[in-house]
């Protein structure tokens, strides 16, 4: 009996890929994919053979074949009728096409799984906030000091300012 969720294939399984599980998909498949032979075509990096190398023009063509068979039985559904509205068999165009549409959802919905884990009101929320409000605070009296420090040289340099004129007028009389 096979799991309605679950690609089983004679190199092993995979859970199908949904809007939600892209990465381990795509490592598990790969896996698969590597141990039939065909990664480097979906890939991208084994080219075509020349096209009078029969045989050779043979086995790429099955095992890109068997490879997008793996793919396109490995994905619910849904993803099987994008990839069918592709309507071309080029692996590596349908490799990228489901990285460009899922890995962006797959990241979305770890960010949401991330968030939705997290309580709107975090028992530190407070502690936080005082944190905030009292370095806040500290700011405030720090500017405050400074300013007073300010306006006490200048009284300082006033005075100074003052007492030097009051000798260079006794000086002068």
């Amino acid at each position: 009996m096979t799991d309605a969720t679950t690609y089983t294939c004679k190199y092993g399984s995979t859970p199908f890929l949904s809007a939600s599980n892209y990465h381990s998909w795509k490592n598990n498949i790969s896996n698969l994919l590597a141990m039939d032979d065909s990664l480097e075509i979906v890939l991208g990096t084994e080219l075509p053979p020349a096209a009078n190398a029969t045989s050779q023009v043979r086995d790429f063509r099955k095992r890109s074949q068997r490879a997008f068979g793996m793919i396109w039985s490995s994905t619910e559904p849904s993803i099987r009728t994008f990839l069918n509205r592709l309507r071309h068999r080029d692996l590596h165009l349908a490799w990228e096409a489901l990285r460009e549409r899922y890995d962006a959802a797959a990241s979305q919905s770890a960010v949401s799984l991330v968030l939705s884990c997290v309580p709107l009101h975090l028992p530190y929320e407070g502690k936080c906030q005082n944190k905030v409000a009292s370095r806040d605070e500290e700011a405030s009296r720090d500017e405050e000091a400074s300013g007073d420090e300010e306006a006490s040289r200048d009284e300082e340099t006033s005075g100074d300012e003052e007492a030097s004129r009051d000798e260079e007028a006794s000086g002068h009389d």
